[in-house]
């Protein structure tokens, strides 16, 4: 048993956040680096994932996050203050911290204010909270759907806010084939669900804020066919004023430090941030899980 439990510890698995400069052709393979890894005490034990990119200084860099407690066991939602050089944490802040899970802290600025509706599928629906700047908290939250959905994006389209979101039972992501989209005449009113978009892949969860280029509107979701948020996927949401549309034009895969996954990536300003998953001993872990996956074959070739 204790040979077991030393052997989990040795192919435990991480989230990592980093940055990099803007890419124009955001569907095109990553030079992974390019990409500025934010490292921090403890960063492999308590992670961090889910990135958004909340304002950029001369100096700064400001960064909503998934924050997991290893000793929680689950995560809260924290804003990061790095130095854009070099990538060294300055600051740290707890946003939100409730009894179920949070993550996928994403946002939408509006007449002079911040709203957040962060992923709480354990809350049992989608609400939206108010960034109060004064005490860098978020504050007086509101059902918007009332439902469990999992990495809701909202988009606004000619006075009409539009949300994108699916179901996951974390299991088998069978749902992540099916996304719903919903509408809103106001940011945080109650949207109505009008649409449903079914793909033959699980490729429907969300993986960060609309994309814009020349007029058209790009959403970056996850691929969750191998394992949860393996890789990203991109689409065009080709919009009549009446459904959406998908079309696929490309995919970023996860690169050789951290191969388990990259499952967000957002823009602002110059610059892109992403998430991925990686080993706690890096290759060294990789070649335990090779070694043990040939062992278990080896096992049942026997057996038979």
């Amino acid at each position: 048993m204790k040979a077991v439990q030393y052997l989990r510890k040795l192919t435990k698995p991480f989230y990592i956040i980093g940055y990099l400069p803007y890419r124009d052709n955001f569907q095109s393979a990553l030079d992974f680096s390019k990409v500025q890894w934010i490292k921090f005490p403890m960063y492999k034990k308590n992670w961090v994932a889910d990135p958004f990119l909340f304002s950029i200084s001369d100096n700064t860099i400001e960064i909503l996050v998934e924050e997991m407690r290893e000793d929680e066991g689950k995560g809260r939602l924290s804003k990061l203050c790095i130095d854009k050089k070099n990538g060294k944490l300055l600051d740290k802040k707890v946003i939100l911290d409730l009894p179920s899970h949070l993550s996928f802290p994403i946002f939408f600025k509006e007449n002079e204010k911040t709203y957040v509706y962060p992923e709480n599928s354990g809350g049992g629906a989608l609400r939206i909270y108010e960034y109060d700047y004064s005490t860098d908290k978020l504050v007086n939250p509101q059902v918007i759907i009332d439902e469990p959905l999992v990495d809701t994006i909202i988009h606004k389209i000619d006075g009409t806010y539009y949300a994108f979101g699916v179901v996951d039972d974390g299991v088998t992501h069978e749902s992540t084939k099916i996304l719903k989209v919903y509408s809103s005449k106001t940011l945080t009113g109650k949207y109505t669900q009008i649409q449903t978009i079914k793909n033959d892949k699980k490729w429907e969860r969300g993986a960060g804020h609309i994309i814009e280029r020349n007029g058209r509107i790009y959403r970056p979701a996850q691929s969750c066919e191998i394992r949860y948020g393996y890789h990203l996927v991109f689409f065009e949401m080709v919009f009549d004023g009446k459904e959406f549309k998908e079309r696929f034009v490309g995919k970023i895969m996860p690169g050789n430090d951290y191969p388990l996954s990259i499952h967000t990536y957002n823009e602002l300003d110059g610059y892109v941030i992403i998430d991925s998953l990686g080993y706690f001993y890096g290759r060294f872990s990789q070649f335990l899980v090779n070694t043990k996956s040939v062992l278990q074959k080896c096992l049942k070739l026997i057996g038979k």
